[in-house]
């Protein structure tokens, strides 16, 4: 089973929270949408999340 996050995903601490309860994917929506640059923003939250785990 694969858990997936859905909503309300905005900073690195929540990936880090989710992912450490066990969620094996991120829908990440908003966040990007609103910030200048999506890839930067993205490339952060990813990074942010690894380095967390």
């Amino acid at each position: 089973m694969t858990l997936v996050a859905e909503s309300g995903l905005r900073t690195v601490e929540d990936l880090t929270r989710l992912e450490r309860a066990g969620y094996d994917a991120f829908l990440v929506g908003e966040r990007l949408i609103v910030e200048d640059d999506p890839g930067v923003a993205l490339r952060t939250l990813r990074e942010g999340a690894s380095s967390c785990a």
